[in-house]
């Protein structure tokens, strides 16, 4: 009865390793499930044996819990191994008695042993032996007839007396039967899991053949296929399964449409691999129809068994439309040639003569194909002959290289052009291919370009030098009109200071209209009244366009005001005005016009550079040539004109279109070739009340005692204004540096009113310089003068708001008023 006991429970093992196999298929030991399930698997048997046990007295049990955990720990690891040890320790501790201590410590040694073999036989890698098994299990239960001398002498000799033999023989063999079981489950699973791996990597391998494949049984039906082959065939894999492969793959002769052998029999009978002919088409399931090109190859086993077929095809229709086209090789190349848009040439290298010239080429250069084929590239290239032999040496020893030239035309015109030259080999001969490209277009772009850049450091040289130009004008300025305070009006001098000023205020202009050209003049937009503002232009407007041209005026009464630098105004309405009377030959009419306007979200649909809201149109519109339809795109970019050369910058639009779009306005054009053109301009109108006309010219100059802080690094100009100053009354602090300024600043901050400051100096400039000072003396006011702002009071030439700025060189007068209207704010 005792040893039918453990028979049992070695039954109850070997069918758990079955179920172990099971688990170890489903969840691979990578995931986590598996190791907590086949703990709890082994775990679970082990206290359904404890359930069942040979009881040898009471409290005194033997089952097969050593067993299932060590086997456990030793073929699923350490999760496993403590799950399965756990539940049988608990169990053993619930059941109690005098052999409940050694039972726990056996469980213990069990999973202990297991653990260490499992690191050191390594199972997952290594197939254990069976002397490797039978060696643990006698390992593991040796360990447990010792842990028996925990027992008391009594219970102890009768465990030894009726168990050693078991112990010793019986439950190693079951350790090495349950282990051979679980081992080859183990292995079992490994292979699935290896053979599930490489059905994926064959299908992913499959997917990513750009060729189509299908594969075949002996008998010819399908038994794989990628989705190219998919793709061509027209079938889904799971259609196309088991079918012949004759239904799927139907192949036709393109041009006898007679069907081919079978290749699946022709592999067959002959063992290797075997290719379709030439000309097959594969016919899909849809009736679609390409051309391509095919192999098949024999399927062989380890043994040397031909199991089946694999078909490797692919769609050949372009490469096959390619060769056909190359059997009319010679006629598509004179029609490529002939008929093609481009400029060809076909040169002799050796002599330079023209052996060939399509009709693009005879259209371009104003010759006929026959006078051409008379001419040598030395009569339309105009580098010289030596040149010409050089740059043909180089396209023969690189055997493509691009050029540009200049080419001559049949009416002596020159034109820019790109040449791509390449050797080809016509009748056991190397002759030049040139395609010619005319680049005059991108060359006139390249030097508008150029000239650009050109103008924006003209436009910062000129910046620079206004500044020091100012200065300088700035000090014959103040000299002289202190010397006239100081002389009587009846003195000799006084005609010789009288000239001396008018020299200054003329170079003033010249410094004006030079940073006007450089666009780096300081504006300082205000509140203007179209309607009086162009009245004040209009007798000049009249001498600048002439008496054939006559000019009307149609203001709007109650016109809203806007706010915009006047300058600017005249700007507009100047460049306006002259290309009007360009427009006019002879004899016409020029009218101006405004209007209020006001626009609503729906008006951007068709012009997207607008903001909705009020505006101020102001129309000019002539009876002129007028612009073509073509050009309109192009009107105000810069450098295009519609002039002859030399007689328009192509700048006037895209200033005006600047002014504009600083402005926040937009422009609309209208023009039909022989009618007219009208340009109306849309500024946003404010409801900010219009300023004040200046005040009537005073005979006395405005005077002052406020305390001002002098800032200029110029030493003359400095010590200048500061006699202008105190001349006017007031009290002068003076600094040549903003470092002198601050400390000045610091002493008598209380003292000072006003800090008067140049703009641009070296360390700092004055803006930097009116902060740091208004921190020190707060409610201090400052007013700026510069010849050039480089904008750092002003963005984009525009003075920010609450600045004061007195322009380089200014007069007393100027430098008077400014100083009151700076303190009156």
């Amino acid at each position: 009865m005792m040893y039918l006991d453990l028979v049992l429970n070695l039954a109850l093992l070997i069918a758990l390793s079955v179920v172990s196999g099971f688990i170890s298929r489903r969840w691979p030991k990578k995931s986590r499930t598996g190791p907590w399930l086949q703990g709890l698997l082994f775990g679970s048997a082990a206290v359904f044996g404890m359930l069942k046990p040979l009881v040898l007295g009471p409290g005194l049990i033997f089952d097969g819990r050593s067993l299932m955990v060590s086997l456990c720990a030793l073929f699923h690891g350490p999760l496993a191994g403590i799950i399965a040890a756990l539940m049988p320790t608990l169990c053993r501790i619930q059941l109690g008695g005098v052999g409940a201590f050694t039972g726990i410590l056996v469980i213990l040694s069990s999973l202990a042993i297991g653990l260490a073999a499992h690191f050191y036989l390594k199972p997952r890698q290594n197939i254990p032996s069976t002397k490797d098994l039978f060696l643990f299990g006698l390992v593991v239960h040796l360990a447990m007839l010792a842990l028996m001398l925990t027992l008391p002498g009594e219970s102890l000799w009768l465990v030894i007396r009726k168990m050693a033999f078991p112990i010793l023989i019986i439950y190693p063999l079951a350790t090495v039967l349950a282990g051979r079981v679980l081992t080859e489950q183990e292995y079992a699973a490994d292979a699935l899991e290896k053979l599930k791996n490489a059905m994926k990597n064959l299908d992913t391998t499959l997917k990513s053949i750009g060729d189509a494949v299908i594969a075949t049984d002996r008998k010819g039906h399908i038994t794989l296929m990628n989705p190219v082959a998919e793709n061509l065939t027209g079938w889904p894999l799971k259609e196309a399964l088991q079918k012949p492969l004759t239904e799927v793959f139907r192949i036709v002769n393109a041009e006898s449409r007679k069907t081919p052998d079978n290749p699946v029999e022709k592999v067959i009978a002959s063992g290797r691999t075997e290719g379709l002919a030439n000309h097959t088409l594969l016919i899909a399931r849809d009736g679609r129809e390409c051309q391509i090109a095919d192999s098949a190859a024999p399927i062989f086993q380890e043994e040397g068994i031909l199991t089946g077929v694999v078909l490797v095809f692919r769609d050949v229709s372009e490469e096959y439309r390619i060769l056909e086209n190359l059997k009319e090789s010679e006629e598509d190349y004179r029609r490529l040639f002939e008929e093609h848009a481009a400029v060809k040439l076909i040169l002799d290298p050796e002599t330079g003569a023209v052996v060939d010239a399509n009709q693009a080429a005879a259209d371009y250069y104003g010759w006929s194909r026959e006078t051409l084929k008379k001419k040598r590239i030395q009569d339309i290239n105009t580098l010289s002959p030596e040149e010409i032999a050089a740059e043909i040496e180089k396209v023969k020893k690189e055997k493509r290289i691009h050029f540009e030239f200049r080419h001559r035309r049949a009416d002596g015109s020159i034109r820019d052009v790109a040449v791509l030259s390449s050797v080809i080999r016509l009748k056991n001969k190397e002759y030049l291919h040139s395609i010619i490209h005319d680049i005059s277009q991108r060359k006139r772009l390249e030097a508008q370009l150029i000239q650009s850049q050109k103008m924006e450091s003209i436009g910062r040289l000129a910046g620079g030098v206004a500044h020091d130009f100012n200065n300088m004008l700035g000090i014959i300025m103040g000299n002289a009109e202190l010397m006239e305070t100081r002389l009587d009006a009846r003195h000799p001098a006084m005609a010789e200071l009288g000239e001396i000023k008018k020299a200054a205020e003329r170079s003033t202009e010249l410094t004006k209209q030079l940073l006007a050209f450089a666009r780096r003049q300081t504006i300082a937009p205000r509140v203007l009244n179209l309607n009086q503002t162009i009245e004040g232009m209009l007798k000049m407007l009249h001498r600048l366009i002439g008496e054939g041209i006559e000019l009307r005026w149609h203001p709007e009464e109650n016109l809203r005001y806007v706010r915009m630098d006047s300058s600017q105004l005249d700007q507009i309405l100047v460049n306006l005005t002259v290309n009007a009377k360009d427009a006019i030959a002879g004899v016409g009419m020029m009218t101006i016009e405004t209007a209020n306007a006001s626009f609503e979200e729906g008006y951007g649909e068709t012009h997207g550079d607008f903001i909705p809201g009020d505006y101020v149109m102001l129309a000019v519109s002539d009876n002129g040539c007028g612009i073509e339809k073509e050009h309109l795109p192009q009107l105000f970019e810069p450098f295009f004109t519609t002039k002859p050369q030399g007689s328009g910058t192509g700048l006037g639009l895209s200033m005006i279109y600047g002014i504009v779009r600083q402005n926040q306005g937009f422009i609309n054009v209208y023009s039909e070739p022989g009618k007219g053109s009208t340009f109306r301009i849309y500024l946003p109108a404010t409801d900010e009340e219009s300023c004040s006309a200046p005040d009537a010219e005073k005979t006395s100059l405005p005077r002052g005692k406020e305390c001002i802080l002098l800032v200029e690094d110029e030493p003359a100009l400095l010590q200048l204004t500061g006699r202008i100053l105190e001349k006017l009354g007031y009290e002068v602090m003076a600094a040549a540096t903003p470092e002198e300024a601050l400390s000045l600043a610091e002493q008598h901050g209380n003292k000072i009113h006003l800090l008067l400051t140049d703009v641009v100096m070296p360390q700092m400039n004055g803006q930097e310089l009116s902060l740091r000072i208004e921190n020190r003396c707060p409610g201090i006011r400052s007013l700026f003068m510069s010849g050039y702002t480089a904008n750092v009071i002003a963005h984009h030439g525009v003075l920010k708001p609450g600045i004061h700025f007195l322009q380089k060189p200014f007069s007393m007068k100027d430098l008077a008023e400014k100083i009151r209207e700076t303190m009156a704010r």
